[in-house]
């Protein structure tokens, strides 16, 4: 089947799924709809206008004081008008089969209107606010915050004494002349029974059909971290200096706003944005077929808080990080927001010093080969990210997202290598090689009606190029490499979010073309003068489309009972191509991908769910390219353009009970994964090649629970246990079958050293067991981190000290067994360091962010070595 005649059926029958679905539930009357402090009187109009079963009456004026936020799902006229109504003084009456009128109870000209937040500046729905006498504190009205805090409430007295509580925090008693009483902020209340202290507190952890939620304004010991320092407060995941990642999972993607960031900006931002920005962090461990079919991979959702405050504010942050070296780095940002358009602009510049101690020896049946090298780096690295959107009409955005980065590694690597009472030394250098990477988005989001369906055009464009330049000076031969590799990605994508009747539906379709052309040349001086290896240099080319369609639905069943169904195909096209051999590699596959997502909610804290999903593995571009890259004269690493991807089956079920206790349990088989034996010619050259040489099962059960026993004290706990087995392929090389019982154990702690609770103490420790993974047995390595963190100047200022790693626990260690050899290597990459950085925000305190997804997963792929 030609690509186009696959796009044209993958569109006929997603169209087909939809069409059928719409044709069963046309004639159901349902309304599906959010409000976010709108008045009263328009939500009314826009519900009038929504239907044709009845026609609402009211008198617009009486109306149009009482705000409305609430998110409408599936209801029918009735219910949706009263849930609007909420706890407002509005009666609603229907008249015969087709009126329906709705009226205040108390007619008054003065309405008292405000806004209750409490200590993390988070709107309190549901709050009591009752209206006393001020003279006798005589009951004389009343009334309840609706979603967004905010309450109206008709009075006649010109003065009147207002009393707000709301269970776990401190009644507050205002006395109002005015009609606008503006912020009012509730404080957590501390009480003493029989000795016990008591304090009000909000859940930390929720769970969706399709993801946990981790809300960080719940979370008081929160306050003043980046949003990467956040990371490790949040079940399931596991965050350092080097990135975050999900527990269990082999890749990790991210979003902001339920839109994807492309990976070299992922960083960037986790450093810039602050836990204040943030509303929830969401964990996808299972992702639902709107995401591409990924092998084992994970999602976190950062969810930015709701804010419509226009104008401008910023961000200066700069850090120190002392190791061999002083390493730097600063960042700042600048955000601004008019009533149509939002802009976001970032840059980084840093500079990184490092040194990396490698040693593998190699044991034979007669003896032993030993290798160790010292490879020391600088590192420097600039980058600028750009983010817009403009309200072109009330149903149409446009945005664009853009990220130009460049950076270049000066590397210098001393190896010495004993075999055979021979040693060879080899200096290897890499003057400062450039990397360049463009990457842009451009989208529109169009609103089709005002039911919530709506359409979303999105075009990705992905640049990159990297210049290679190695030089090696050994006691056996000079070598030199030179070269560069070129890919680019264009993606085109139409996508249908459709609230219907019977359940939400997303489907749509996405072209995916992907080019790589990378070219190296080898030279040795084995005769005295510089001579192109013929042999070894190449050329390459490799291209890849893939055409996918999907379709996906979400029921909420009961109260207590939801799921959520898809299916995504995809169907791909590969060819690589050897110039300078003339050797060409094709092949096409076409694979169907279930999930499945289940939630039961027992209690109103407990949850259970359960997932399943199915995944491919495909080789990154560096995997795929035939070309050496030597380390030493008589050491090398090839790629493989014979590679096929490898299948995953994904299962999990997990378990909350709402008091600071999460656990999941979780399997993940692979088939056909790619792993890269090592090889031994007989005169002694060693070959790293990549191979799909083996199949790998995983089971696991990951717990943790959370918990603070005093106001100034908060612990997590956490551990994980799980079986781990590498089943080599028969024709694989030497490699032996791996199992493994294994797992890890974690503790942090916080500590408010002062009451303003603005000098906090951390402390994180983890113990990681010998495991398994791909073809290696690795020995037990553990993490240690501390931090001090100091907000002051209304947190405008934030300094922060940290020190990482300060026992040198953190050294992989690892063991690969052959048939007629077995390989043990050590590798420390110095990740002891002392941190001082220090954030300085200007400008107002809040300003809406706009992010935009790009979800081009495959740049990932696209990894050099």
């Amino acid at each position: 089947m030609t690509m186009k005649r696959l796009i044209i059926f993958s569109g006929r029958l997603v169209l087909t799924i939809v069409f059928s679905l719409v044709t069963m539930l046309g004639n159901a009357q349902s309304i599906t709809r959010q409000y976010d402090n709108v008045s009263l009187s328009k939500a009314l109009m826009e519900l009038n206008d929504l239907q044709q079963t009845y026609t609402i009456n009211f008198i617009y004026d009486e109306l149009e004081d009482f705000r409305v936020t609430t998110s409408i799902k599936h209801k029918t006229v009735t219910e949706a008008i009263m849930q609007i109504v909420g706890f407002y003084p509005v009666r609603v009456v229907k008249r015969g089969e087709s009126e329906i009128y709705v009226e205040c109870t108390h007619k008054t000209e003065r309405h008292l209107t405000g806004t209750i937040i409490d200590e993390n500046r988070q709107p309190v729905p549901y709050a009591n606010v009752y209206l006393l006498h001020p003279s006798d504190s005589t009951v004389i009205g009343g009334g309840v915050s609706n979603e967004a805090g905010v309450f109206v409430i008709p009075y006649e007295q010109p003065t009147v004494l207002a009393r707000i509580s709301y269970v776990g925090y401190k009644t507050i008693y205002k006395l109002c002349s005015n009609e606008q009483v503006g912020t009012i902020q509730m404080k957590p209340e501390t009480m003493t029974i029989n000795g016990v202290v008591v304090k009000g507190s909000r859940r930390i952890i929720k769970n969706a059909t399709d993801r946990l939620q981790y809300l960080v304004s719940a979370d008081e010991f929160a306050k003043g971290l980046t949003a990467l320092e956040l990371m490790s407060r949040v079940p399931l995941l596991q965050a350092s200096e080097d990135g975050v990642s999900i527990v269990g999972k082999g890749s990790t993607h991210f979003l902001l706003n339920g839109r994807e960031l492309p990976d070299d900006m992922v960083n960037a931002k986790l450093r810039s944005l602050k836990s204040d920005d943030i509303e929830r962090v969401e964990v996808i461990t299972i992702p639902p077929s709107k995401y591409k079919a990924e092998p084992n991979a994970g999602y976190v959702n950062i969810v930015l808080r709701r804010d419509q405050t226009l104008g401008l504010r910023g961000d200066l942050m700069g850090g120190l990080h002392f190791k061999e070296h002083t390493n730097w780095d600063v960042m700042p940002s600048v955000n601004y927001a008019t009533k149509k358009l939002d802009v976001s602009f970032s840059a980084g510049v840093s500079d990184v010093k490092g040194s990396n101690d490698h040693t593998q020896t190699t044991t034979f049946s007669d003896h032993e080969k030993q290798s160790e090298y010292v490879r020391s780096f600088d590192w420097k690295t600039y980058n600028a990210n750009l983010l817009a959107k403009y309200q072109l009409s009330q149903k149409i955005d446009l945005g664009v997202l853009s990220s130009i980065s460049t950076n270049q590694m000066d590397i210098n690597q001393h190896d010495v290598t004993r075999e055979w009472n021979t040693e060879t030394v080899t200096d290897m250098t890499s003057p400062k090689p450039k990397n360049f990477n463009l990457s842009a988005e451009l989208f529109l989001d169009w609103m089709l009606d005002t039911k919530g369906k709506m359409m979303t055009l999105t075009y990705d464009y992905l640049n990159n190029y990297a210049k290679q330049d190695e030089r090696l000076t050994s006691t056996l031969q000079n070598m030199q490499t030179t070269g560069s590799s070129r890919y680019r990605i264009d993606a085109y994508k139409m996508d249908f979010t459709l609230p219907l009747p019977i359940a939400n539906v997303e489907t749509g379709l996405h072209y995916t073309h992907i080019g790589n052309s990378s070219d190296v040349n080898i030279y040795s001086d084995a005769t005295g003068s510089w001579q192109k290896d013929l042999g070894q240099s190449n050329e390459f080319d490799y291209t890849e489309q893939t055409a996918a369609a999907y379709v996906s639905a979400w029921r909420q069943f009961s109260k207590k009972f939801s799921a959520k169904v898809g299916l995504r195909l995809e169907k791909t096209w590969i060819e690589g191509r050897q110039i300078t051999t003339n050797a060409t590699n094709r092949d096409h596959y076409l694979y169907v991908f279930p999930t499945v997502h289940f939630s039961w909610n027992p209690s109103d804290k407990a949850h259970f769910g359960a997932a399943y999903s199915k995944g491919i593995a495909r080789p990154d571009f560096q995997s795929l390219n035939p070309f050496r890259y030597y380390m030493t004269p008589t050491n090398y690493f090839a790629g493989n353009p014979y590679l096929t991807p490898g299948l995953t089956d994904n299962v999990e079920v997990n378990f909350s009970n709402g008091r600071g206790l999460y656990a999941v349990l979780y399997e993940s088989h692979q088939k056909d994964a790619l792993g890269s034996p090592t090889t031994f010619t007989p005169d002694g050259i060693q070959s790293t090649t990549m191979e799909n040489c083996f199949s790998s099962d995983k089971t696991g059960l990951y717990v943790s629970w959370q918990r603070n026993f005093f106001p100034w004290w908060n612990v997590n706990l956490g551990g994980e246990v799980f079986y781990s087995q590498s089943i080599a392929k028969s024709e694989a090389s030497g490699l032996r079958n791996l199992y493994s019982w294994s797992g890890k154990g974690e503790v942090s702690s916080d500590w408010f050293l002062n009451r303003q609770h603005t000098l906090v103490l951390s402390a994180s420790y983890t113990h990681y067991f010998p495991y398994v993974s791909m073809t290696a047995k690795y020995e037990s390595m553990a993490l240690l981190y501390a931090q001090l963190r100091y907000s002051l100047l209304d947190n405008r200022l934030r300094l922060n000290l940290s020190v990482s790693d300060p026992f040198r626990q953190n050294i992989t260690r690892s063991t690969s067994q052959y048939d007629g050899y077995t390989i043990y290597t050590t590798n420390y990459v110095h990740p002891h360091s002392v941190n001082l950085s220090a954030t300085w925000s200007f400008g107002g305190n809040k300003v809406r962010r706009s992010y935009r997804q790009s979800k081009n997963t495959e740049a990932g792929r696209a990894s050099t070595r």
